[in-house]
């Protein structure tokens, strides 16, 4: 499987349906969005056991499960999301619904490590980058902020403290 588009032939209110992915040899995956903001879904699941390397840009489920097998498994790749509030153009999510996915998807990616100390393992990796850009239609300065944790460092570090 090289690409799968999930888009729709018919524009409807977000959020958009449900992706299941179940692939067991899958040892990549990439989801990305190639509008320029954020795409939304009711919920993803993933489940891939050999997954190495993931990399998640500008995708947002309500309701988010990985499965990823082993604790750790995965050891590369980023987790981001940008945020420009909620605009009338383009429906942005504030970024405390980002973080929050943000730590659903890590305690998946983490399963040993208990919920309530993934933020706080998971925090050094983490880092929000803020700055303003300009509406290019309006040329309004808005500010955007991007929250980006390096799983690379973050499963190096969780592997430390469990004693892997």
């Amino acid at each position: 499987m090289e690409d799968v588009d999930v888009g729709h032939a018919v524009v409807q209110d977000a959020p958009f349906g449900d992706i299941a992915v179940d692939a067991p040899e899958l040892e990549e995956l990439e989801v990305s969005c190639s509008t320029g903001w954020t795409v939304e879904y009711r919920s993803f699941t993933l489940r891939a056991p050999k997954l190495r390397r993931l990399s998640w840009h500008e995708q947002f489920a309500e309701r988010v499960r990985i499965d990823v097998g082993n604790p750790g498994s995965v050891t590369e790749g980023t987790i981001e999301f940008t945020s420009n509030g909620e605009r009338e153009e383009m429906s942005c999510r504030e970024m405390k619904h980002y973080r929050a996915q943000m730590m659903q998807m890590l305690r998946g990616l983490l399963p040993g490590l208990p919920a309530g100390s993934v933020a706080d393992v998971a925090g050094p990796y983490m880092k929000v980058d803020e700055r303003t850009v300009v509406e290019e239609d309006t040329g309004e300065v808005i500010p955007e902020e991007t929250l980006t944790c390096d799983l690379g460092g973050l499963v190096s570090s969780a592997a430390l403290l469990s004693g892997s």
